[in-house]
């Protein structure tokens, strides 16, 4: 939860764990794992030099349909972000079955 506080600058409910995933990124570090959770997000905190997020790299929120295209993330990414979807439906109670536009948070 402090990590989304300090990069993001965004305040989450208490996690749900969903799992995990191997990252191996070949370069001769020791492989280590991203874990996987879902959270509301609670408030959005402004941005600030101290966060070191330049301004080019703005909040953005998105369809959760139009991540894995945004991201480039291809088909592994897609799979994610259906098991993310679905957690966020069962576990949170979000209704994602409307059209959202991209809106930005700074």
């Amino acid at each position: 939860m402090q990590g989304c506080l300090e990069l993001c600058r965004v305040s989450i409910s208490e996690p749900f764990y969903l799992g995990y995933q191997r990252v191996d990124e070949n370069n001769g570090t020791p492989p280590y794992a991203e874990l996987k959770m879902v959270a509301h997000v609670t408030a959005f905190h402004p941005l600030n030099s101290i966060t070191g997020i330049h301004p080019a790299y703005r909040r953005v929120l998105s369809p959760v349909s139009a991540v894995p295209a945004i991201l480039h993330w291809g088909v592994e990414g897609l799979l994610q972000t259906a098991a993310a979807a679905i957690a966020a439906m069962d576990i949170l109670r979000l209704d994602l079955s409307g059209n959202h536009d991209e809106a930005y948070r700074d």
